[in-house]
C-alpha cells in the first residue's frame, strides 16, 4: 500500500488532492473561471482557467446544431419490430411507440481496441432488441463505431451537463449508459437530477471503482474486466461476449505457413510483439501484425527493432470482420483478452501471448484447447493473471500436428465458447430496464 496518494476527481470542482496517510497536503480546486491551488487547506495560489476550457465551450457551440439535428432524427424513429414478436404485456405498448433512444456516453474511442470492440458490440445488441443506440464522445477514430449516430461534445465544457441536459428535457433521449475508461467526467454531472428522468447505466472497461455516491445513481452498473472481482468485490461482472447466432465456422487445414497477432501497440504489449516475432520465425512462419499505426517516437523505435518487412505490419483491422473475411490464410490467430475469444468462437486455432519471463514459463504463447480453456476463459483470455504450474506448455505439439497435416481436435472450442460467453446477462437489464410502459 503506498503511503503517499494522489486522487483525481473531475474537470470541475476539487480536481486534484494528494495525502500521504490520512494527511491532506494539497489540492486544486478549479472553477467556471479560475484555478485555486491549496497547500494544507491554505490557499496559495490562483490563476485564470485555462484557455482549454473556455475553448471547449466553443467546440461544443459549433457541434450544437448537428447534434441537435442528429438527435431530433433518430428520436422519431418508429419501432418495426413486428407484434407477433412481443409478448402480450408488450404488444400494444411497443405497437404505437418510437423507439428509445439510448446514448453510449464514452471519453475518447481509438482505432483499436477492446473497450471499442465492446462499445459497438453493446450498441449491435441495442439495435437488435429495437433500441436506437447513439454515440456520444470527444473523439472517435474508430471506424466501426461510425456506422451508428455519432455525436460529439468536448468534456471540459464548463456547460457540458446543461448541453445534456436540454437533450433530456426535450425527450430526445430516454437513457445514457456510460461506457467508462476514465471516470472522470462522471464527478461533473448532475447524475442525481437525471436519474428520476431517464434510466443510467455504466459499464467500466477498466481497473478502477467507482464512488459509492456514484454507483447510487445509477439504475445498473457492471464492470467488464473480469480481474475487477478481485479490485471491488461483491460487483456485477459482464465478461466479453460473443453472439452465438453470428460465429459460423469456417475455417479448414490448408497447410497455411502465416499467423496473425492481433494486438495494439501500447507499451504493455511489446513483450507480446516481440515473442510473436520470435515464434513465428523460429518456426518458419510467415506472419501479420494488426495493430494501430505508429504515432510516437518509442513505437516506430519498437517497429524498426523487430526488422520487419513492408508486408508484415498492416495496420487497425477490425477484428471481428477481419477474421470473417480473411481466417482462411492463416494457421492461426494470436493476441489476448477479446482477440482470442473472437478468433476461437469461429473455429480458427487461436494463442493467448504470454508476458511471462522464460523462467517462469516456457512457452511465448499458449494455444487454447479443451483442458487449458476453463483456466483461461476465467480469467479472460489473460494468461498473466493465471496460476503458470496449472498451465501446460502446448506450443510445440500444436506445431508438430501442423507438420503431419492436420489439427487436432482438442484445438477447436466454438460450441465450448458459444455456451460460455453470451449477452443474455446484457439482455436481462435492458428487458428489465427499457421494454415497460413508463
Amino acid at each position: 500500500m503506498s503511503i503517499f496518494k494522489v486522487t483525481r476527481y473531475g474537470f470541475f470542482g476539487k480536481v486534484l488532492t494528494g495525502q500521504i496517510l490520512t494527511i491532506h497536503i494539497f489540492s486544486l480546486v478549479r472553477t467556471f473561471n479560475r484555478e485555486e491551488f491549496y497547500l494544507f487547506g491554505r490557499k496559495i495560489f490562483v490563476r485564470p482557467l485555462p484557455l482549454a476550457f473556455s475553448q471547449a465551450s466553443m467546440i461544443n457551440s459549433v457541434f450544437s446544431r448537428q447534434n441537435r439535428e442528429t438527435l431530433r432524427q433518430q428520436s422519431k424513429t418508429k419501432t418495426s419490430m413486428p407484434p407477433e414478436s412481443l409478448t402480450p404485456d408488450l404488444n400494444e405498448y411497443k405497437s404505437f411507440l418510437k423507439r428509445k433512444v439510448i446514448l453510449l456516453m464514452t471519453d475518447h474511442l481509438a482505432s483499436v481496441g477492446g473497450a471499442e470492440t465492446r462499445i459497438v458490440r453493446t450498441a449491435d445488441l441495442l439495435s437488435e432488441l429495437n433500441f436506437v443506440p447513439m454515440i456520444l464522445c470527444q473523439h472517435n477514430a474508430h471506424t466501426a463505431s461510425q456506422k451508428f449516430p455519432n455525436l460529439i461534445l468536448d468534456y471540459r465544457d464548463p456547460h457540458l451537463g446543461t448541453v445534456i441536459g436540454k437533450w433530456i428535457d426535450e425527450g430526445l433521449i430516454h437513457g445514457i449508459e456510460f461506457h467508462v475508461k476514465n471516470p472522470r467526467v462522471l464527478y461533473d454531472l448532475p447524475l442525481f437530477d437525471w436519474k428520476d428522468k431517464i434510466m443510467l447505466g455504466a459499464q467500466i472497461h477498466n481497473l478502477f471503482a467507482l464512488t459509492k455516491e456514484l454507483k447510487q445513481q445509477f439504475e445498473y452498473c457492471h464492470y467488464i474486466v473480469s480481474s475487477q472481482l478481485a479490485f471491488v468485490p461483491k460487483t456485477k461482472v459482464i465478461r466479453n461476449w460473443i453472439d452465438a447466432s453470428k460465429s459460423n465456422s469456417f475455417w479448414s487445414y490448408k497447410n497455411q505457413k502465416k499467423a496473425l497477432l492481433i494486438s495494439r501497440l501500447s507499451k504493455d504489449k511489446r513483450i507480446h510483439i516481440s515473442r510473436f516475432v520470435d515464434f513465428c520465425r523460429r518456426h518458419g512462419l510467415d506472419f501479420h501484425i494488426a495493430s494501430d499505426w505508429p504515432r510516437l517516437p518509442w513505437q516506430r523505435r519498437f517497429l524498426s527493432s523487430l526488422e520487419l518487412n513492408d508486408a508484415e505490419f498492416i495496420g487497425p483491422v477490425s477484428s471481428n470482420s477481419y477474421l470473417r473475411h480473411s481466417a482462411g490464410q492463416y494457421l492461426f490467430i494470436a493476441g489476448i483478452g477479446q482477440v482470442p475469444l473472437e478468433a476461437a468462437s469461429l473455429g480458427i486455432p487461436t494463442a493467448v501471448m504470454s508476458s511471462k519471463s522464460e523462467k517462469e514459463f516456457q512457452d511465448p504463447l499458449v494455444f487454447l484447447e479443451k483442458d487449458n480453456l476453463p483456466l483461461l476463459e476465467q480469467r479472460n483470455f489473460v494468461i498473466n493473471q493465471c496460476p503458470i504450474h496449472t498451465l501446460t506448455p502446448n506450443a510445440q505439439r500444436f506445431m508438430q500436428n501442423q507438420t503431419t497435416g492436420a489439427i487436432r481436435e482438442e484445438f477447436f472450442l466454438e460450441d465450448e465458447l458459444k455456451n460460455l460467453r453470451t449477452p443474455n446477462d446484457l439482455i436481462e437489464v435492458y428487458e428489465r430496464c427499457y421494454m415497460k410502459p413508463s
